[in-house]
């Protein structure tokens, strides 16, 4: 193991016992939810992560270390105080060079969970190719990291937000493979959606053995994506969105952030609430199969 690596007292024993675990990024923590919502997300998914019988290991840059797994009162400092930069999986090798603080998000929890030989990976939703792309160029390391790294990823899509249809599009052009978890269509994040989408599975069983085979096919892991828990109806969201757009700065990394603040104002909070039921579903699933893996 490197020696950059720091896993939890918890999570080196459950490495140690074969214990399944689930890895979960940071930067939602600090850069997403604000206090108290993040806390109290934060202890439901780890709490649903142990009841499914799996060992949460929540990712986090300090100390020219990567820790995984926090105790409870370090995850509620972070929370409450939140501290640190945002770091990408470029970003890796200057944090920890110069010791500085940060928060993972997908592309950087996904590089720093298969250094530990993780095989399972929870978070809300990933990034893909945003708005005006033909203008301003911008293609989320997501996608590129789990092009790159043997991990399942669970989550609810990606958000509305971005350009759906050219991040379908890079996902297949990347070979990455996509399976829709219960659902006839690939979720938006907020919402079900309403485009088709990778292949429908609906067994904890056959998810596992189509990431076994796509790693023994293609070298690398897959994403699985599941429908919100309490999703916002397709067309009420796209009407918020029109309306958005019609406001959006002009291109730059500014579009998605603002778009999101606007979903959230337009839906009267109710895009956060969707976030935080996702968050804690995308993680039971996750550690539904991480305990499957183990006991197949």
């Amino acid at each position: 193991m490197a020696d950059f690596l720091s896993p939890s007292m918890e999570v080196a024993a459950a490495l140690a016992s074969g214990q399944p675990i689930v890895a979960l990024e940071s930067s939602v923590w600090v850069q997403g939810l604000a206090w108290p919502a993040n806390w109290e997300t934060a202890q439901q998914v780890e709490q649903v992560v142990r009841d499914e019988g799996a060992i949460p290991a929540v990712i986090w840059i300090d100390e020219g270390l990567i820790h995984f797994g926090l105790s409870a009162p370090a995850l509620e400092n972070l929370c409450k105080e939140p501290r640190g930069a945002k770091l990408n999986v470029a970003d890796l090798p200057g944090a920890l060079a110069t010791r500085t603080a940060g928060a993972t998000t997908v592309s950087a929890s996904l590089r720093a969970a298969e250094m530990l030989g993780l095989k399972v990976f929870a978070t809300g939703g990933v990034g893909g190719v945003h708005r005006g792309w033909n203008e301003h160029p911008d293609l989320s390391a997501d996608l590129l990291e789990m092009a790159r790294t043997p991990l399942l990823t669970v989550c609810a899509g990606v958000k509305c937000v971005l350009d759906v249809e050219a991040t379908l599009e890079a996902l297949e052009t990347m070979a990455i493979p996509v399976y829709r978890y219960q659902t006839d269509t690939f979720p938006e994040f907020f919402s079900a959606g309403s485009r088709v989408f990778g292949t429908r599975l609906d067994s904890v069983a056959d998810l596992v053995r189509a990431y076994q085979l796509g790693r023994q096919i293609l070298g690398r892991g897959c994403l699985v994506v599941q429908e919100p828990p309490s999703s916002i109806s397709p067309k009420v969201l796209h009407k918020w969105l029109h309306k958005g757009l019609a406001n959006v700065p002009k291109g730059g990394k500014e579009v998605t952030p603002f778009l999101l603040q606007w979903l959230a104002k337009s839906s009267g909070g109710q895009t956060v609430e969707v976030n935080k039921g996702l968050l804690v579903s995308n993680a039971r699933l996750a550690a539904q199969i991480a305990v499957a893996m183990k006991n197949g």
